[in-house]
């Protein structure tokens, strides 16, 4: 999968950005009020996808009124199981290019 370096979300358009400068353990994060999703460019190429969903399903959480800002636990859960399930359907059925 391309990672774009915009993504249109609801009824805004975020800055993709991929960082060598994050912590290993951070994947990536979604800044809601600045319009920009920051991916970790030294994890493996199927992380930064992956990464790519997880961020863009909270700021549909958020667009939704089904999120905070900093995100909760729940939220994160939630986040956690739809990015995944979503990525691993794409790859499966060949929808990834």
């Amino acid at each position: 999968m391309k990672i774009p370096p915009k993504l249109k979300i609801g009824a805004h358009e975020y800055d993709v950005i991929r960082r060598d400068d994050m912590d290993d353990e951070d994947f990536g994060s979604c800044r809601q009020r600045k319009l920009k999703i920051f991916i970790n460019d030294n994890v493996p190429q199927s992380l930064q996808e992956e990464t790519m969903i997880h961020e863009a399903l909270h700021s549909i959480y958020m667009q939704l009124g089904m999120g905070t800002p900093q995100g909760d636990d729940k939220e994160e859960q939630e986040v956690q199981a739809l990015g995944h399930a979503i990525y691993q359907f794409l790859k499966d059925n060949n929808l990834l290019k």
